[in-house]
């Protein structure tokens, strides 16, 4: 039985908070028709807008492709699209059919993205700039999902938490209060309360729907001058196992992954920091550019397992991330921190390239 809880939505304020009155997550059994008027005023008393429109299957997608997937198609939520795994991932889903809504900060760098999915020809790829740190960011994800469900254009299966924020680096005498909330804001709040604001489509998917967060090595062990990083990441580790525990009676799996050491912006940003381990990160950079244009599996774009004393290439990650959350069973999936370089996971992921 379906109850709406009353007094959800009030006007005078563009802060709403769909859950605020219901707790915990394991209570809310809401459709997307329940949520589509409210989320709607408040994008629209917020002022928020969307890049972009749906496009049709003969400017974006294969037809032989989109004639074989379910209507409305699957779509995902990828933060952090712009740049590096979040833009290879979004391609990679792009790729398999999905209607893919990429977020992030940066306007012109998602638009990029989007571009290259529409020049694959594959899927459907929208840009939404969005900062998940704040609630009108979230909120403004959480109106355009509805909007795409509640039109029939896809049913959520899929969100990704990727965007992070590595500084501030440096020591805990140099650490400012206010920068530390913000790593706590992008790294561990957005993806908390966006996940929130999503769960009542996510349990309207077909066959159940995913969350995966992108984590990091930093969980699990400290590094000098990472404290903000390091402390964002173990929270997150945990807010996903205590999610995945509450919101499984629902049909919604909660899963993180390592994608270990991978080249992209923030690799960029950090071997240009100062602090005790950056030399190790500078030999892997040099490495990387070392290797890039070699043959083999990578050179011809195929998954292999990541490289020793090097970094691996962010598609090849996204790979790995779009195996876990459109092949992998979902009792297998929820709960567990995935590494890319554990063996048995790697023979896992790797067997389908084998096979195919």
């Amino acid at each position: 039985k379906r109850v709406r809880p009353k007094q959800v939505f009030t006007t005078h304020s563009c802060h709403w908070d769909p859950f605020k009155r219901c707790a915990p997550f394991s209570s809310m059994r809401w459709t997307a028709a329940d949520l589509a008027i409210p989320l709607r005023l408040v994008a629209a008393e917020a002022g928020l807008t969307h890049i972009g429109r749906i496009p049709s299957q003969r400017s974006v997608g294969i037809r032989s492709l989109a004639d074989s997937l379910p209507s409305p198609r699957p779509g995902a939520v990828v933060t952090g699209a712009g740049s590096g795994i979040g833009r290879a991932l979004s391609l990679a889903l792009v790729a398999r059919g999905l209607h893919v809504v990429a977020v992030g900060r940066r306007r012109d760098a998602l638009r990029e993205t989007c571009g290259l999915a529409e020049e694959l020809s594959l899927g459907i790829a929208e840009a939404l700039p969005a900062d998940i740190s704040s609630e009108h960011g979230r909120e403004a994800v959480a109106a355009r999902m509805v909007e795409l469900c509640g039109a029939g254009h896809a049913h959520l299966a899929h969100v990704v938490h990727n965007a992070a924020l590595l500084g501030p680096v440096g020591s805990l005498k140099l650490l400012a209060r206010a920068g530390f909330r913000e790593a706590l804001a992008t790294n561990v709040e957005g993806p908390l309360f966006l996940t929130r604001a999503l769960v009542p489509l996510l349990a309207e998917a077909p066959g159940g729907g995913r969350v995966l967060h992108v984590s990091s090595g930093a969980a699990h062990g400290p590094i000098q001058g990472w404290l903000s990083y390091c402390t964002s990441k173990a929270a997150l580790l945990q807010v996903m196992r205590c999610l995945d525990q509450e919101l499984a009676c629902q049909g919604v799996r909660v899963g993180s992954a390592m994608p270990g050491v991978v080249d992209t912006p923030m690799q960029e940003e950090l071997r240009a920091l100062e602090f005790p381990d950056v030399g190790h990160f500078r030999v892997l950079g040099e490495a990387a550019k070392g290797a890039a244009g070699r043959g083999g599996s990578e050179g011809l774009g195929l998954p292999v397992a990541p490289p020793e004393g090097c970094l691996d290439r962010p598609e090849n990650v996204a790979d790995f991330l779009a195996w876990l959350l459109l092949d992998v069973r979902p009792e297998e999936f929820g709960g567990r921190e995935w590494d890319i370089h554990d063996p048995t996971t790697q023979r896992q992921w790797l067997a389908r390239r084998d096979i195919s």
